[in-house]
């Protein structure tokens, strides 16, 4: 039996002692949310890695999204913005700037395939309707499959149990859930748009 692959994360810049405070000396400002407070880790404890990321186990469900929060919002109408900084962060993409455009390019392609399907179908062109709405479905799974692959990196990187059926199946079906788990997951749940310099890119 083949050892499994673990990819080790590096440490990430001290936790800021006060809301607004900086963990480094660049522009970005941290700012813990209620949740960040109740999630702060004991990182002596053998369900966190060193960086205070939880072991073994998702800190949130995908049910576990609350609307009332701005980056639900963010994830759910922008998720091409937290998806590429995940990326960036893990490695995975080029450059953020790179990651964007696709994730940009992606999900704009899913839209425009999806109101094309419809007008299609109202107009009664069934031939065209067949291939719009394959072409449509094509694209689900594209931006699907691109979303399996960061939750499949993380849960191998953190010892999640899962599959990668699962992780398909989800990144195809809840995709903004996916993505919002995730973010927390990584201490990366706020609202930014910007190259993620601030993030801390992982080189794994």
């Amino acid at each position: 039996m083949t050892d499994k692959t673990h990819h080790s994360l590096p440490r990430l810049p001290a936790m800021p002692g006060f809301v607004g405070e900086s963990s480094t000396n660049d522009e970005y400002v941290s700012v813990l949310t209620p949740d960040h407070k109740v999630q702060t880790p004991n990182t002596a404890s053998n369900a966190f890695d060193p960086n205070g990321f939880r072991m073994k186990e998702w800190t949130v469900t995908l049910d576990d999204g609350d609307w009332h929060t701005a980056f639900y919002w963010w994830v759910s109408c922008c998720p091409c913005f937290p998806l590429a900084q995940l990326e960036t962060r893990l490695g995975l993409t080029k450059s953020y700037p790179f990651g964007l455009s696709l994730g940009l390019l992606a999900y704009a392609s899913r839209l425009v395939l999806v109101l094309l399907t419809i007008i299609v179908l109202l107009s009664g062109k069934f031939v065209s309707f067949a291939i719009c709405l394959l072409l449509a479905v094509f694209s689900f799974v594209a931006v699907g499959h691109r979303v399996s692959r960061v939750r499949k990196h993380i849960r191998d990187s953190l010892e999640i149990s899962g599959s990668g059926k699962n992780d398909r199946t989800m990144g195809c079906l809840r995709s903004a859930s996916v993505i919002r788990q995730m973010a927390v997951q990584l201490k990366c749940d706020q609202i930014h748009a910007g190259a993620p310099a601030t993030l801390q890119a992982y080189q794994v």
